[in-house]
């Protein structure tokens, strides 16, 4: 800003230049950002999917092709500059929206987490769940967990279901990056798996518990009505 400040005469000479040009295309400008904003959307929604991240680049797109039609508007059109502005504009919003939606939903690991799962469980021969502990025991090579609907819990094999929810969006070209701990944390503090949560700054989380059936292993153990619930309030977002 200090050669401006030194040289204030061009930012005169560009805001004189501005109010000129929306003194006289301001408002066919106003009707074309209407009409390309209702096309830029439908150009976005398969990119980005998200409403939120849809019309913030759409709005990008529009406030683009104005800056383009200013700069035309003052002259700058030789060897297709304004062109070439506006293809290197478009590709930065998109870059940047893309990179912003999946930011937003790494933000929520644990609801990712719990989608894949619930995707990914009953899909083999291997990863079923045992409608009690009894079954589960009589034949483990068969389910990755088993159900205890008096408590309304799911207890999941943790090493297998992460590793399950990896496969799931590799799969979908995707990653899941939060880490085993991380996820076990986010998951007990959040009060969707049951366990042992001590004050802040203490140490000895129980983040497992072990089955009562020998052998006895330690195991993840969903909340399903919260599960249920997290998944439901968030399935615009998945």
């Amino acid at each position: 800003m200090s050669y401006y400040a030194e040289n204030h005469e061009y930012l005169e000479k560009y805001f004189s230049l501005l109010i000129q040009f929306l003194t006289e295309n301001g408002s066919t400008a106003v009707k074309q950002c209407s009409l390309r904003f209702s096309d830029y959307r439908e150009f976005y929604k398969p990119k980005l999917k998200d409403p939120r991240f849809i019309d913030a680049a759409a709005t990008m797109a529009v406030m683009i092709d104005v800056i383009v039609e200013f700069g035309l508007y003052c002259g700058v059109g030789e060897f297709g500059a304004m062109d070439l502005y506006r293809q290197r504009a478009r590709l930065a919003v998109e870059s940047v929206m893309t990179d912003n939606l999946d930011s937003s939903k790494q933000s929520k690991p644990e609801i990712r987490f719990l989608y894949a799962l619930t995707q990914s469980i009953g899909t083999s021969k291997y990863n079923g769940l045992a409608k009690n502990e009894t079954e589960y025991v009589a034949d483990t090579s068969s389910y990755i967990g088993f159900r205890e609907d008096e408590k309304k819990f799911i207890w999941l094999r943790f090493d297998d279901v992460y590793n399950m929810v990896v496969n799931y969006y590799k799969k979908q070209g995707e990653q899941f990056i939060t880490s085993q701990k991380a996820i076990k944390d986010l998951l007990l503090r959040k009060g969707i798996s049951d366990g042992k949560l001590m004050p802040e700054g203490q140490r000895g989380n129980e983040y497992l518990s072990k089955s009562r059936k020998s052998p006895r292993k330690w195991f993840l153990v969903l909340k399903t009505d919260v599960v249920e619930k997290i998944l439901d309030e968030n399935k615009e977002e998945i």
